[in-house]
């Protein structure tokens, strides 16, 4: 599967961009993904990007975000794409 690519700056955007919330650190009960090339579970998708420096992280529907701790392959914040 190839990865989605984000953006470009300035581009007409087909999807929303939902901003993740920051941890200050993984809380022992989550499923944690150190660094990772962009998630995409394919469908109607939103583009989920980093709370800190906007880096794409996940394309997905709201209801498929994995329920996951994701650490930005860019600047290492860590990224809250668990559900509510």
């Amino acid at each position: 599967m190839a990865a989605a690519k984000p953006p470009a700056a300035g581009a007409k955007l087909d999807r929303p961009i939902v901003r993740l919330p920051l941890l200050k650190e993984v809380p022992p009960d989550a499923r944690f993904l150190r660094k990772p090339s962009v998630v995409h579970v394919p469908s109607n998708t939103n583009y989920y990007v980093c709370g800190h420096c906007s880096t794409l992280l996940i394309v997905a529907e709201e209801s498929h975000r994995l329920s996951l701790v994701i650490e930005c392959r860019d600047c290492g914040a860590l990224n809250d794409a668990r559900l509510p």
